[in-house]
């Protein structure tokens, strides 16, 4: 097998294994936002890899603050950023916690929904 970068003429076969083993599974993301690869057989698509860029959102608050004050800062900001984000184009805002109540809160009052467990893999750390 090899590993390759994709080329036009493969658009057809991933759009095959697409729909036919991950459609309405997951999104296809913009390919502005993507590298991808393809693995290949005998000239034939295999499978395909997608490192998807993104954005992510950092909000720092002032801890001392008054909890209404807080909470306020943080509604502001991460509004600002899910309007940044689609300003940028890009298609969601994940959000990995170990905090209930503040997941609870976001799946609340913004709409955010639990999906697939969120794995990291620390770069710096690995040889």
């Amino acid at each position: 097998m090899d590993l390759r970068r994709l080329r036009f003429d493969d658009y057809d076969k991933i759009s095959e294994i697409w729909d036919r083993c991950h459609k309405g599974k997951l999104g296809i993301p913009p390919r502005r936002f993507v590298v991808t690869e393809a693995v290949t057989e005998n000239g034939k698509v295999t499978g395909y890899g997608v490192l998807r860029f993104f954005a992510e959102a950092l909000l720092f608050l002032d801890t001392e603050l008054p909890p209404y004050e807080k909470a306020k800062s943080f509604l502001l900001l991460l509004e600002q950023a899910i309007i940044d984000a689609k300003l940028a184009g890009l298609d969601g805002i994940n959000v990995g916690t170990d905090d209930e109540e503040f997941a609870e809160l976001l799946k609340r009052k913004f709409n955010f929904k639990e999906r697939d467990r969120i794995l990291y893999l620390d770069l710096e750390k690995e040889a």
